[in-house]
C-alpha cells in the first residue's frame, strides 16, 4: 500500500511590535534638589527598526532627561534607555509623574513614572564659635534653606547645665520659608556675670514636624573683672584732712582674688594712701569692696592730683582714676592774754600763731575791741606773716588802755586774711577800776593852838 502526502500551505502575516517598561526611580523618594533614575526596557516582537522617545511632566518644577532619545531594536532584542528625573531646591514636596511615550512608525505605547519629591531643609551658622567675657553677649546668624519645604522650622537651644545664667534666644524663633527660599534668625547667646569661666557646647536645633537638623556652636566664656570707685567723700579737702572713696570689685566668670594698689600723681610731699583689703577675693557674679582713704598732713601743697588705683588678676589688669583737689588754708590761735586782767591805764599782751595747711603766701592781721570804747589802741609786732607749705609763723598783739577806759570784760577779735581765706580768733581781758589819793603839804606848816591849818586832798580816777 503507497503512501499518499498532501500539502496545504498557509499564508501568516508577522507584525513588527515592541514593547515598553519602566523600573521604579531609584531612590524611590528623595530630597528637593536631588535627582532619581529609571530604567526603560525596550523588546522586540519582530520589529527591526529605530524606537524614538519622548515624554511629558505632570509640573514643570520636574526636568527630565534621556541618556538616548532613540534605540534600534533587532527582531527578538531589547535594549535599555535610562530616564533621569531632576529636580531643584524650588521644587515643592509632592507625588510628580513622567509619562514616557516610545514610538517606531504607526506603533505607540506609554508607560508613566511616579516621582515622590519630599521636603528638607539644612540650618548652619554663620560661626561656629565665639569667645564672650562672662556678663555679655555674642550673636550669630542661623540660616535655614527650604529644600522642597513650605512648613518653617522652629529653632531651639540646649545649653549645659554646667553654663549657669547662660541663655540662648532666637529671633524669630520659627522661620518661614517658602521651597527654594533661605530664612534668617539672630541667635543671642547671653551670659552673666555669675556664668562661669569656660568652653560650652550649644546644641541649636531646627523642627519641622518630624525632621530635625541641629549644629553646635561652641562659646568660651571668658573670666574679667572690673573696677569701678565711688566719688571721694569729701571731693575737695583742705590739707591736713583726709577723704575716702570706696572701691567695687565684680567677678565676670572669675574666681580667684584682686590685688589692689594706689599711685599718685607727683607724689607730693606729705600725701599717703591706704587700702583696705588690698586683696579683695571674689566669686562669679559677686561684689568685693575696698575702702581706700587718702590723707594730707598740713605740708601737702595745694593742688589738684590724680590717685589711680589698679587691680590686678594675672594677666587681667584693670584701674580707676580719681581726681584729689586739695586746697589751701592757714589757722590762726591767739594764746590767752597776759595778764588776764589790769587796771585801766595798763596793757596785755596775746601770742598770736599762724599754721599753714598746704598754704604759701603771706597774712595780713587786724584786730577790733568790743564794746568800742575811747583810750584803747591795738598794735601788732608784725602785721604781715610770710607762710610757706607746712610752716608756722607768730605775732605779739598788744592792746593798751588809757585811765579813761572804763572798767569791764572786753573781747579782741584777731582776723587774719589772705585773699578770700579769712580766719578769726578772740581773746577776752578784764580791765579793772581803780582809783589814787594825794594830799598836797598842810598849811602852815606849823599852828598856834586854837589855829586851824589845811591840806587838798585829791583822788584821781582809774576807770
Amino acid at each position: 500500500m503507497g503512501t499518499t502526502t498532501h500539502i496545504s500551505q498557509l499564508s501568516v502575516t508577522v507584525k513588527a511590535e515592541f514593547t515598553i517598561s519602566a523600573g521604579a526611580i531609584v531612590p524611590t523618594s528623595f530630597v528637593a534638589g536631588n535627582s532619581g533614575t529609571s530604567t526603560l526596557t525596550l523588546s522586540s516582537a519582530g520589529l527591526n527598526g529605530t524606537v524614538n522617545l519622548s515624554a511629558t511632566r505632570s509640573s514643570p518644577s520636574i526636568a527630565f532627561a534621556f541618556n538616548s532619545n532613540s534605540i534600534h531594536l533587532l527582531p527578538g532584542g531589547f535594549g535599555t534607555i535610562t530616564l533621569t528625573v531632576s529636580t531643584n531646591s524650588s521644587t515643592p514636596a509632592g507625588i510628580y509623574a513622567v509619562t514616557v511615550t516610545s514610538t517606531s512608525g504607526s506603533i505607540v505605547h506609554s508607560v508613566t513614572i511616579n516621582i515622590s519629591v519630599t521636603g528638607d531643609f539644612i540650618l548652619t551658622s554663620s560661626q561656629n564659635s565665639g569667645t564672650v567675657v562672662a556678663g555679655s553677649a555674642v550673636v550669630t546668624t542661623i540660616t535655614v534653606k527650604s529644600f522642597g519645604l513650605t512648613a518653617g522650622p522652629g529653632l531651639s537651644a540646649t545649653v549645659p547645665s554646667p553654663a549657669t545664667g547662660l541663655t540662648a534666644s532666637f529671633s524669630p524663633s520659627v522661620i518661614p520659608l517658602t521651597p527654594g527660599s533661605n530664612g534668617t534668625a539672630i541667635l543671642t547667646l547671653q551670659t552673666i556675670a555669675s556664668t562661669p569661666a569656660g568652653t560650652y557646647a550649644i546644641t541649636i536645633t531646627g523642627t519641622s514636624g518630624s525632621l530635625t537638623h541641629s549644629q553646635t556652636y561652641t562659646i568660651t566664656v571668658t573670666p574679667d573683672f572690673t573696677l569701678t570707685a565711688s566719688s571721694l567723700s569729701p571731693p575737695s579737702i583742705i590739707a591736713g584732712n583726709l577723704t575716702s572713696s570706696k572701691m567695687t570689685v565684680l567677678s565676670l566668670g572669675l574666681t580667684t582674688r584682686i590685688t589692689l594698689n594706689v599711685t599718685v600723681a607727683l607724689s607730693p610731699s606729705g600725701l599717703s594712701t591706704s587700702l583696705n583689703p588690698v586683696f579683695v577675693g571674689l566669686t562669679p557674679g559677686i561684689n568685693g569692696n575696698s575702702t581706700l582713704t587718702i590723707t594730707t598732713t598740713p605740708s601737702t601743697p595745694a593742688g589738684v592730683y590724680s590717685v589711680t588705683v589698679t587691680g590686678a588678676s594675672g594677666t587681667l589688669v584693670h584701674s580707676v582714676t580719681l581726681t584729689l583737689i586739695v586746697n589751701p588754708d592757714f589757722r590762726i590761735i591767739a594764746g590767752a592774754p597776759s595778764p588776764s586782767s589790769f587796771v585801766a591805764g595798763g596793757s596785755t599782751a596775746s601770742a598770736v600763731t599762724m599754721n599753714s595747711l598746704g598754704f604759701n603766701g603771706t597774712v595780713s592781721l587786724s584786730a577790733t575791741l568790743s564794746p568800742t570804747v575811747a583810750g584803747f589802741t591795738s598794735s601788732f609786732n608784725t602785721r604781715n606773716i610770710g607762710l610757706t607749705v607746712g610752716s608756722t609763723g607768730s605775732a605779739i598783739l598788744t592792746i593798751q588802755s588809757s585811765i579813761t577806759t572804763p572798767s569791764g570784760t572786753y573781747t579782741a577779735t584777731i582776723v587774719a586774711t589772705s585773699g578770700s581765706i579769712t580766719h578769726s580768733a578772740s581773746i577776752s581781758f578784764i580791765v579793772l577800776p581803780d582809783f589814787t589819793i594825794a594830799s598836797s603839804t598842810v598849811q602852815p606848816a606849823n599852828v598856834l593852838a586854837g589855829s586851824s591849818a589845811s591840806s587838798t586832798i585829791s583822788l584821781n580816777s582809774f576807770g
